[in-house]
């Protein structure tokens, strides 16, 4: 059986790892936000400290969910251990929808073009001829 003090550690070691966890899938978003914003029309240009800061901020987060697993883990705490799970999933869903993985321009997504609008049927009409041969003028 683990000791009380060990316990004791290993509580305190996974309530800091989760907030950590949650600061880190914060600044993980708000990285996304502050890349993508754009004013007046201007092209989404994302630097290269945005991926950085998108790598780091991916990396505290792996590792505070990793620590919150471990140290429930470790002190023996199952319904503790299973709640880490589900946020394991959030940061992973966090992780990826939130991703600032490329430097460079953004390119929007292009609008559909519609069909080219086709002639009626019939025959073809020319200028410098009758207009009542032509249907429409």
């Amino acid at each position: 059986m683990v000791s009380n003090n060990r316990t004791q550690a290993y509580a305190a070691v996974e309530v800091l790892a989760s907030l950590l966890a949650v600061g880190a899938m914060a600044a993980v978003f708000l990285n996304y936000v502050g890349a993508h914003l754009a004013f007046f029309g201007d092209q989404v240009v994302i630097d290269e400290e945005e991926v950085r800061y998108y790598w780091i901020g991916v990396a505290v987060l792996s590792l505070s969910v990793l620590t919150t697993l471990v140290a429930a883990n470790l002190r023996g705490a199952k319904r503790s251990f299973l709640w880490h799970i589900p946020v394991a999933l959030v940061a992973v869903g966090v992780a990826l929808l939130f991703s600032v993985t490329r430097a460079g321009p953004v390119e929007p997504e292009q609008p559909t073009q519609p069909a080219p609008s086709q002639a009626p049927a019939g025959r073809a009409c020319h200028s410098g001829g009758d207009s009542s041969e032509c249907p429409g003028g």
